[in-house]
Formats: structure tokens, C-alpha cells, sequence
């Protein structure tokens, strides 16, 4: 997470929002992070590897998240006033999506 630089657009306990636009062309990055307050304290105890590996395999909820990106175009078959992006992960995890311009 320390190589994702920018403006903070947007925070929830489960995600954010990243634009950076110090180069030429600006990027936007989505963190969606699926996890539970007992998965998010693991450090604080002193579980075995076991006991850690059984805390995050009996996570299993399931999170989706959509986002919409106002003036951006993705490509000519889809609309260029938004960009719809839709994020689902089963039990814990992290997804990492990074929307690029390109400049033509």
C-alpha cells in the first residue's frame, strides 16, 4: 500500500479511493479489502499459525462494491461520461484495481 500515491477521494472501512495525477496522464486506484474486526486484530493476540489460518478461512462473507467514475471513456462500444466498475471477493482478501488514461 506505501507505492499508492495521490489524493484521497474517498474512504470506507472497506475500500478507497486514490487519484493521482502528477504525470501526464491520470490514474485512478481502487482498494477493496474484505476482512472482519476479529481478522483485523489477529496481530494484537497470540494465536498460532493454526489457529490464524482457521480465523481467516472461517471468513466467509461475501462484499461487492461498485464505483462510478464521472468523465472518463473506456471504449468506443461504451458510454463516455462514466465508467461503472464493479468489485466482488468471497472471504478475505484484497483487490486491487488501477484504472489508467491513455493519451492518444
Amino acid at each position: 500500500m506505501k507505492n499508492i500515491s495521490g489524493d484521497l477521494l474517498y474512504r470506507e472501512k472497506h475500500y478507497f479511493v486514490v487519484k493521482d495525477d502528477r504525470t501526464s496522464s491520470t490514474v485512478y486506484t481502487i482498494v477493496v479489502m474484505n476482512y472482519n474486526d476479529e481478522i483485523e486484530h489477529l496481530y494484537t493476540r497470540s494465536a498460532d499459525v493454526y489457529k490464524t489460518n482457521e480465523t481467516i478461512n472461517a471468513f466467509m462473507d461475501e462484499l461487492n462494491v461498485d464505483f462510478t467514475l464521472p468523465q472518463t471513456q473506456v471504449s468506443i462500444e461504451q458510454a463516455d461520461t462514466e465508467l461503472n466498475i464493479s468489485a466482488s471477493i468471497h472471504g478475505a482478501g484484497i483487490n486491487v484495481i488501477v484504472i489508467k488514461e491513455i493519451l492518444v
